[in-house]
């Protein structure tokens, strides 16, 4: 039983950067391709605001899903590292 003076215990996924970074990878490696569905949508929009080839026949173009990765990735590393800041 830890004692109050004791510090906390570091999760597994702190004490480990290859198992937080394949944690990240489960949910963002299926959760890209979703998203980037979900956000047909904005790629029409953006297509036609931007004249930038986004959308065609066979669904959003590779870029959106790279920049749809990029985006979840991002999100991945920062939201820790805010949580990190604002606890100390």
């Amino acid at each position: 039983m830890p004692r109050p003076s004791d510090p906390s215990p570091t999760p597994p996924a702190q004490r480990h950067p290859v198992l937080r970074l394949l944690i990240t990878l489960a949910w963002v490696v299926p959760a890209g391709p979703v998203l980037t569905l979900v956000l047909y949508p904005f790629w029409s929009w953006w297509e036609a605001t931007t004249g930038w080839e986004s959308v065609g026949h066979s669904g959003p173009a590779d870029w959106c899903y790279l920049a749809t990765w990029a985006v979840l990735l991002a999100v991945a590393c920062l939201v820790p590292l805010v949580a990190r800041r604002r606890a100390g």
